[in-house]
């Protein structure tokens, strides 16, 4: 599965984008030019801090090609003073 698209960001600071489970595959994640995910793992997590703008739509690119145990990919994010939490699908387009 590869997509790629938009990712909405709604306010200027650090985001930390990170699974919350294992993911078992080839995990290949960009954010506004910054490598977030480059992995072929049979267990394993990703976590990257991404400096974004505010209020702005950013290039996102994601590929995952399973390896036959657990298939968890997900985007999730960590906002300036937030939570962890998917990346909800309003803040994504193609």
């Amino acid at each position: 599965m590869t997509w790629t698209g938009q990712l909405f960001v709604p306010y200027a600071g650090d985001y930390r984008f990170s699974s919350n489970y294992w993911v078992d595959g080839i995990v290949y994640i960009s954010v506004n030019g910054t490598v977030v995910a480059d992995l072929n793992t049979t267990g394993a997590g990703y976590s990257q801090t991404v400096a974004l703008p505010g209020n702005t739509w950013v290039p996102v690119s994601m590929s995952f090609l399973p390896n036959g145990g657990s298939n968890n990919m997900q985007l999730g994010w960590i906002s300036p003073g937030g939570e962890w939490r998917p990346v909800a699908r309003s803040y994504m387009k193609p």
